[in-house]
């Protein structure tokens, strides 16, 4: 397989992810995961939209879609 298949060993904060960083590994399946190159300011800043504009979409405003 390529190269970004190959894991680390996971720990006690959470699932395993890849050499690269860019995915975790969950039941043996790979997913994306946050680009460890955005500060966690940064990136709590955008879950945090994320997570209104959802509400937004399930609210059904208007807007909540471009935000997503």
């Amino acid at each position: 397989m390529a190269s970004d298949d190959s894991t680390e060993s996971g720990d006690a904060r959470g699932p395993e992810h890849t050499a690269d960083g860019h995915h975790v590994i969950i039941d043996g399946r790979r997913w994306r995961a946050t680009d460890p190159s955005i500060p966690d300011a940064f990136r709590q800043e955008l879950v945090d939209e994320l997570m209104a504009a959802r509400r937004a979409m399930k609210a059904q405003d208007s807007d909540a879609r471009r935000r997503v």
